[in-house]
């Protein structure tokens, strides 16, 4: 698995997830993993701008432009799966040693 296919999984679960409760993850829930994914993956010096990181999807945080390292994106990954896991959405399974090859 790379960061894509991760990156998809998380999306097609959130997706099935919030179809079928429309509340399982809010635009605000959405915005303070965002804020936790900056803050524990140290990258406030790529995500200065507030307005746009509350701007933005989740899943633009790994876009190329910003050149994160893949080992950071791991960490992003974790964080992030972590964090949704507090928001009924079904748990996620990634591998994450084989992310970090």
């Amino acid at each position: 698995m790379n960061i894509e296919k991760a990156i998809k999984q998380i999306s097609k679960k959130l997706e099935k997830a919030t179809e079928a409760n429309e509340d399982a993850l809010s635009w605000s829930d959405e915005v303070d993993i965002k804020k936790r994914i900056i803050e524990i993956s140290k990258l406030e010096h790529i995500f200065k701008d507030q307005a746009e990181v509350e701007n933005m999807y989740w899943y633009e945080m790994f876009d190329k432009k910003y050149k994160i390292p893949q080992k950071t994106q791991v960490t992003m990954i974790e964080v992030l799966v972590q964090s949704l896991e507090g928001h009924n959405i079904p748990t996620i399974d990634i591998d994450y040693n084989f992310l970090k090859e």
